[in-house]
């Protein structure tokens, strides 16, 4: 891997400020030019706010409104339903945990074989490739709905959503990497 210095230390730069001061000093026209546009852009989102009848009393009436809104989200009585809450916040962590760890699992050889490196097929390789573009392409809401049909509704099409997401994005990954 190349270690390279991507930036100048400040030794460096100062001794390229004292071999080019015109570059490092900005002249009165570039400073002019700076300050304009500042100025520009605060008169510009003044107008806007102006134009959208922004106020901070209006942003403070909408946090208590939302403070309302999140309080009546609660049960009045959370208390007997504790239990309900962490059961399903242990179903929920479970089904992504599962779903997450198949996807990578089943990942591993796909990522293999869509490395270019590894794999001497080309027609294979770009069809795996292509293969994983598809399954990457089509968002995990649109996988929980396939599977709810194929599966029923549960915690199983959940698994079945994320780990067929995972799939492509760890695919994806895994022969990146492994091409590197």
């Amino acid at each position: 891997m190349n270690r390279a210095r991507l930036a100048p230390d400040a030794a460096d730069r100062a001794r390229l400020a004292a071999l080019h001061p015109q570059i490092f000093t900005p002249s009165l026209a570039r400073r002019a030019w700076t300050a304009g546009c500042l100025v520009a852009l605060v008169v510009l989102a003044a107008y806007a706010m102006w134009q959208l009848e922004f106020s901070f009393a209006r942003i403070g009436s909408g946090i208590r409104q939302l403070w309302l809104f999140l309080t009546l989200m609660v049960p009045p009585d959370p208390g007997t339903q504790f239990p309900l809450y962490i059961h399903a916040l242990g179903e929920t962590l479970s089904i992504a945990f599962l779903g997450t760890f198949i996807g990578a699992v089943i990942a591993v050889p796909l990522g293999f074989i869509a490395a270019r490196n590894v794999v001497p097929n080309f027609f294979l390789h770009m069809l795996v490739r292509r293969f994983l573009d598809v399954v990457r392409g089509i968002d995990r809401l649109i996988w929980a709905l396939i599977f709810v049909t194929v599966v029923g509704l549960g915690p199983f099409a959940g698994i079945l959503a994320i780990a067929t997401a995972s799939v492509g994005i760890f695919a994806k990954l895994f022969s990146e990497a492994i091409e590197a």
